[in-house]
């Protein structure tokens, strides 16, 4: 998380990609890891996209009386 918050401060945009995980971590995408120049013995754990953002928009209003914590 806090490489997101890093580049959030450099005024990059982030978005994890957590779904793309479990794929490369597959022994038959073995070739896409090569091309990433990820090592045999490492495990991907996380993605992420990273890029400047083409906009600012405005934060929802979040209604906290409709939400419910549920314990």
């Amino acid at each position: 998380m806090r490489c997101l918050y890093c580049a959030h401060a450099m005024g990059l945009a982030t978005c994890p990609l957590g779904t793309v995980v479990p794929i490369l971590n597959r022994p038959e995408n073995a070739d896409i890891l090569d091309l990433l120049n990820i090592p045999k013995d490492y495990e991907v754990a996380i993605n992420m996209a990273l890029g400047y953002p083409t906009e600012s928009p405005e934060p929802p209003i979040r209604y906290s009386d409709k939400i419910k914590i549920v314990l």
